[in-house]
C-alpha cells in the first residue's frame, strides 16, 4: 500500500504512452482501479549500515500474479524515457527495486468490486461465501501481458 508506488506507475505510464497509446490507456485504467491499496509496499532488505541498499518488493496476498507481473513490467519502463531522449534523471537515484518478494503483507486488505481475474486464484478459494459475497467481485476484465523493458545499461541483457 505505497502511495508511492501508485504515483511511479502513474508517472511512468505517462511518459511510455506514446509507445502504444491503447496499451497503456489500458494500463492507466488498471492502475487507477487499484489505486493505492492496490499498490504493494517496498522494504529496505539492506541490513543497517550496509551499502548500497536495495528495496525489495511486499507482496500482497489476494492480488493476481498476473497482475502482479504486469505491475512489475510497467516499472521496468522508468528508464525508457531517459534512455530515448539521451538525457540523465535530475536529483538522487532511486534505490534498485528488487521486483519478486520474500515476504507476503499480512495486513492488506483486498479491495472490494474489482474483476474476478484480478484476485489470486488460490486466496479467493478459501474464502467464506460470506465474505466472497462482500468483495462483491465483478466480471473478468483482460489482463495485459506487457513485455518487459530491458535496459541499455541493464546487464541481464
Amino acid at each position: 500500500m505505497s502511495f508511492q508506488t501508485l504515483e511511479r506507475h502513474r508517472k511512468i505510464v505517462e511518459q511510455n504512452h506514446h509507445r502504444n497509446p491503447q496499451t497503456w490507456d489500458t494500463i492507466r485504467r488498471i492502475i487507477n482501479w487499484l489505486d493505492v491499496d492496490g499498490m504493494s509496499g517496498d522494504e529496505t532488505e539492506t541490513p543497517l549500515g550496509v551499502n548500497p541498499k536495495k528495496v525489495r518488493r511486499v507482496a500482497l496476498p489476494w492480488i493476481s500474479p498476473e497482475i502482479t507481473g504486469l505491475l512489475h513490467a510497467v516499472e521496468s519502463y522508468a528508464p525508457a524515457t531517459y534512455e530515448e531522449n539521451m538525457s540523465v534523471p535530475v536529483g538522487n537515484a532511486s534505490l534498485p527495486h528488487l521486483m519478486e518478494a520474500k515476504r507476503t503483507s499480512q495486513n492488506s486488505i483486498a479491495i472490494a468490486r474489482l474483476p474476478r481475474n484480478w484476485y489470486d486464484g488460490n486466496w479467493y478459494k478459501v474464502n467464506s461465501s460470506s465474505a466472497k459475497a462482500l468483495l462483491g467481485v465483478r466480471k473478468d476484465f483482460e489482463i495485459l501481458f506487457l513485455d518487459v523493458y530491458y535496459s541499455a545499461n541493464d546487464i541481464r541483457r
